[in-house]
């Protein structure tokens, strides 16, 4: 591996691990407000861009579709969000964040405010700002490149889950198509009956 390559792979090793340890810091904060940091950044998201779809908000967090309807309907439990019509498409769900949603949202503040107070005693403001433009063009590149797959990979779950259920719908009808021979016990009822009818017709011609 050539010096450049290294340098890269450290850089991305860097990267990665600072995110990792970010949220997971974060998080510890959140959790005593009842949150946890995707939620948290769904909620701030809506508050930027409040009447997002599905799609929108799936964009916005840079994650797939299923993930995004995972989290809004676990926010949509806590009284977080709610669904509206779209007034131009009918067929379109916006989702808009509650009051409920902004008081939590504002309540859990102070805990990012204060992990982001604490990193700029070790970042001065002048080289957040040299890092800013490079990183900004690394991440709109990777975006570009890892769209098609998120979508492809949304697909494939979205195709598992359709493979399971009609798995299970088949598996139901082979278990009614087994016990169906038991619908002819009737008819074998129906036969004794018709036999004893057919015996008692002698003891009748007697009493006459």
């Amino acid at each position: 591996m050539d010096q450049q390559t290294s340098d890269l792979a450290r850089f991305f090793e860097l990267v990665s691990g600072v995110q990792v340890r970010a949220r997971r810091t974060i998080e510890a904060g959140l959790r005593g407000r009842g949150l946890t940091y995707a939620q948290y950044t769904a909620l701030a998201a809506l508050d930027a861009h409040n009447g997002m779809s599905q799609a929108e908000l799936a964009q916005a967090l840079d994650t797939d579709s299923t993930t995004a309807m995972v989290l809004r309907t676990s926010l949509e439990k806590k009284g977080y969000v709610a669904r509206v019509d779209d007034p131009d498409d009918g067929r379109v769900k916006r989702i808009v964040i509650t009051d409920s949603g902004k008081t939590a949202l504002h309540s859990a503040a102070p805990e990012t405010r204060g992990f982001y107070a604490k990193v700029s005693g070790i970042l001065s403001d002048p080289e957040v700002k040299r890092m800013l433009p490079a990183l900004q063009r690394l991440h709109e590149f990777l975006g570009e490149t890892s769209a098609p797959k998120k979508e492809a990979a949304s697909e494939g779950r979205k195709r598992g889950q359709s493979r399971k259920e009609g798995g299970k719908a088949a598996k139901g009808k082979a278990t009614a198509s087994k016990k169906g021979p038991k619908a002819k016990a009737p008819a074998k009822a129906a036969k004794s009956v018709r036999g004893k009818a057919k015996t008692a017709k002698p003891a009748s011609r007697k009493a006459k």
